[in-house]
This record gives C-alpha cells, structure tokens and sequence, in this order.
C-alpha cells in the first residue's frame, strides 16, 4: 500500500514575507515548486539562465493566481560559471536583507574536472 503525503500544499503555511530563491524554477519541479509559494504569498526568484523561460512561467503563474501577495523575479544565474555564481549572490544580496530558503533544483552536468570555486 501506499501512504499520503503528510506535507502538501493544502496545509503549508502562508509565506507572506519569506524570500525563497529556487534554482530551476521555471520548469518541471522547480516550476511546481515556484507555483505553490507563489500561491501562498512568497517573494520567490527563480534562478536559471534562460531569460525568456522564466518570463513565460512568471506570466503563466501571475495570471494563474492574480491574488497572489506575492512576488516573482528572475535572477540570472549559470552554475556553470562559478565567477558569474558569485555576481548572481551580489545582485540578490542588493535587493533583499535575508534569505529565508535556498531550494537547489537545478543540476549542471559536464563541469571539467579540478574546477574550483575563485
């Protein structure tokens, strides 16, 4: 047999000012992820590289949910440049004083071997 989810978006608490970024999320889980915290009143960036995704999934989710309190930010990020890692963390630390929750979504296959962070 199978059990139920003790833990779904029925029952989550309200996330009216917590930050949340979330790697990957404009797109499968990430994306799912991204649509319930957005329900429930977060302040989510969705970092990725593909600009024009996360512009499409911002739209879908604001029009899906236009009582959201909300917000939805794109934030630049190639976790495959490890110098460009570091100005995404500048550029959201401009922006918020605290970070509430970091969700790693997103994955990056063929990294060369040996590379290290600056």
């Amino acid at each position: 047999f199978v059990l139920s989810p003790t833990f779904t978006e029925r029952n989550a608490p309200n996330q009216h000012g917590k930050v949340h970024i979330v790697t990957g999320g404009y797109s499968g889980c990430g994306y799912e992820l991204v649509r319930i915290l957005y329900a429930l009143h977060a302040m989510i960036y969705m970092a990725g590289r593909d600009v024009s995704k996360a512009t499409a999934a911002v739209s879908a989710m604001e029009l899906e949910n236009s009582s959201s309190e909300g917000r939805l930010e794109f934030l630049q990020l190639d976790l495959s440049d490890l110098t460009a890692v570091k100005s995404s963390a500048e550029d959201f630390m401009s922006k918020e004083e605290r970070l509430h929750v970091l969700t790693n979504n997103a994955g990056v296959n063929s990294t060369p071997t040996g590379r290290k962070t600056p």
